[in-house]
């Protein structure tokens, strides 16, 4: 109810006579009650159960309930509910017990006034507000101390009080556990430290059997039942106090150590300047010695260098006269000098080989060796490759065996350097591989590895001893003491493949063969190079289209030069083959337009006609590289004019 606020009264009563009189009792007391009625308990419940009341006047004759155990009825079902009987009994007794219970007046009826009766209306409700309020404060106090309580019994530190004479009053758990007694025990004795407060102090608690607790101890001052003491908290520190002793120890040991260790130090660092100036001396010697070294190396990287290539030029020589002689250019050789001539020609050739590792080891060492990679079909390269030194293997009766079967045989590489390793594997092969022995050359996927490619050369001969497999491609490292060759072989064809992100492995005896070598290259397969094909004869073009795909090349086919220009362009080709005659503009103007073009002038193209070019159209093409096929061509001089296209760009 706020302030200025009618109060509400429901009136429990039975007689109507009593409820007129009680109600004009407030309506001339001006009290601002608004009174309800009630005539029996059970209405009277239900009443308090639907709406809000401030108090209710209770008769305790009432039809369906008599005597003080109507009053107890309303207040066990509305307890927090202000209560004034009302009663015609005036009776002492039952008045004072009914207000024991809780009733907060009894009045008497035929005793009453206005002013009485509201007075005692307002006070019941203020008195059961007091009432209810403390019964709230209680409550919280007694949670209040419970927690307390809780706080103080569960605290690790040790809690005490001791009154000004230095009497334990109360002790905590944790004391107990401290002291080693309990808290009956504590209680009364006499604690015999003194209290200092505002600083904390150490003392020492002897424990049953001798054992000794360092306590840290903060003295505050309080009040216990209403007489000033102190409150003492005490913290076992034993094992911190244990632990900073021992701390001290150590550091005094630790100073001893640093004092000795720097005694030490000073000793040595006399010793490592005397060292240090030593070794300066020797620094200084030893660069001198590499840089004498590195001239004498620069000299000796000369020297090889221009007498290989003085050796070329005659070698060179040799070489163009033993073919002329072969060929028949001064007739024929008698049949007794061809051994010679043929010795001369294979000796040369070998020589040939040579001097070459050994400008290549050369520009190696000295980091000179750049590649000039094209995208190669590496199983023609190989093909060729085995097959210019075909005769040295015909020579020892052996059989040579070619497979290439990797659906995209191709690799960007720089076919000149890859071409000698072919050759350097494939000679080894031969070179120690038995009379009649076979040497078997293979293209494939690297096992578990599409995107590697694999080169493997296998040879059925003496093989190579298991301590020498991992040294084998070392520089001038060579098997056995009277073996022919520099050693720079397998050296160089190991450099050169990992140059081209490679790896060159050497099996000896290789998987599942007794005897015999492997040496297997793994390289970065590449894409198939674009071929543009342009022919306005539809046959033509489905003719060279099945022909380089069968090589594994991706072609493009149009039949007009405008799209071949823009598909060059565009799908950035390798290669163009294009018809003499286009349906929109002449073949020759196409090479013109293309060999204008910064971006395209370097793409090989191949010619094809039906028919004979003019001289002039001939020069034209001859001046710019164009080679030029007559129809019906041979599918074999379409790959090789496409594939020499493009060594020509390693070679520019």
């Amino acid at each position: 109810m706020a302030d200025g606020q009618p109060l509400d009264v429901l009136m429990i009563e039975d007689d109507d006579d009593d409820v007129l009189i009680i109600g004009d009792l407030l309506k001339g007391a001006h009290a601002g009650i608004r009174l309800a009625r009630s005539a029996n308990l059970f209405d009277g419940l239900k009443r308090l159960g639907e709406a809000s009341f401030d108090a209710v006047l209770l008769d305790l004759s009432l039809p369906d309930s008599r005597g003080p155990d109507t009053f107890y009825t309303v207040r066990s079902q509305f307890p927090r509910l202000p209560v004034v009987v009302l009663s015609g009994l005036d009776d002492e007794d039952v008045a004072y017990a009914t207000v024991q219970d809780g009733a907060q007046d009894y009045l008497v009826k035929g005793k009453l006034d206005g002013e009485v009766l509201v007075r005692s209306i307002r006070y019941a409700i203020e008195r059961h507000a007091m009432i209810r309020e403390l019964e709230t404060k209680n409550s919280e106090l007694a949670e209040t101390s419970e927690r307390l309580r809780t706080i103080i019994d569960s605290n690790a530190d040790a809690l005490i009080i001791v009154s000004r004479r230095g009497v334990i009053l109360f002790a905590n758990p944790a004391a107990e556990w401290i002291f080693e007694s309990g808290a009956d025990e504590l209680v009364g004795s006499v604690f015999g430290t003194p209290m200092v407060q505002g600083r904390s102090a150490e003392i020492a608690v002897m424990r049953k059997e001798g054992r000794r607790l360092i306590a840290e101890m903060r003295v505050a001052e309080t009040v216990w039942q209403r007489d000033r003491a102190y409150l003492a908290s005490l913290r076992d520190v034993t094992r911190r106090v244990e632990a900073e002793q021992a701390l001290r120890l150590y550091r005094d040991h630790l100073q001893d150590l640093v004092t000795q260790r720097t005694e030490a130090l000073s000793r040595a660092n006399e010793d490592l300047g005397r060292e240090i100036e030593e070794h300066k001396r020797t620094e200084t010697a030893l660069r001198e010695a590499v840089h004498r070294l590195e001239e004498h190396n620069r000299a000796q990287a000369d020297f090889v260098s221009n007498v290989s290539h003085e050796l070329k030029t005659p070698l060179a020589s040799i070489g163009y006269a033993v073919e002329n002689l072969r060929s028949g250019v001064v007739g024929p050789i008698p049949e007794r000098i061809e051994p010679y001539v043929t010795l001369i020609q294979e000796d040369t050739q070998r020589l040939g080989t040579t001097i070459a590792d050994i400008l290549d080891m050369s520009r190696l060492e000295a980091q000179t060796l750049r590649l000039q990679r094209v995208k190669v079909h590496v199983g023609r390269l190989a093909l060729r490759a085995v097959l210019s030194i075909q005769n040295q293997a015909t020579s020892k009766h052996q059989r040579t065996s070619f497979l290439c079967r990797h659906p995209c045989p191709f690799a960007i590489l720089d076919p000149k350097k890859f071409e000698r390793v072919v050759l350097n594997i494939v000679g080894n092969a031969i070179k120690y591989s038995h009379e009649r022995g076979l040497i078997d050359v293979r293209i494939e996927p690297r096992p578990g590895d599409p995107e590697r490619l694999r080169l493997s050369v296998t040879d059925d001969g003496m093989g190579i001893p298991a301590d020498c497999i991992e040294r084998v491609t070392e520089r001038y490292f060579r098997v056995g003491e009277h073996v022919s060759g520099t050693g720079l072989g397998l050296a160089l064809c190991k450099e050169i493949t990992e140059l081209h992100g490679g790896v060159l492995t050497v099996l000896s005896p290789p998987p599942n063969r007794a005897q015999g070598t492997a040496v297997i290259v793994d390289l970065p397969a590449g894409l198939p190079p674009c071929v543009v094909v342009a022919d306005p004869d539809a046959a033509a073009r489905s003719q060279v289209e099945q022909q380089l795909r069968a090589q594994g090349y991706s072609v493009i086919a149009c039949g007009k030069g405008e799209q071949a220009l823009a598909l060059t362009s565009s799908e950035k080709a390798d290669t163009l083959v294009i018809e003499a005659d286009l349906a929109d503009m002449a073949g020759v103007e196409l090479i013109s337009r293309l060999k204008a073009n910064r971006e395209l002038q370097h793409i090989p193209v191949v010619m094809l006609t039906g028919s004979q070019p003019a001289a002039a159209v001939q020069d034209i093409l001859a001046g710019l590289g164009v080679p030029l096929l007559r129809k019906p061509w041979k599918a074999d001089r379409l790959i090789t004019a496409i594939e020499n296209g493009m060594l020509e760009l390693a070679v520019g």
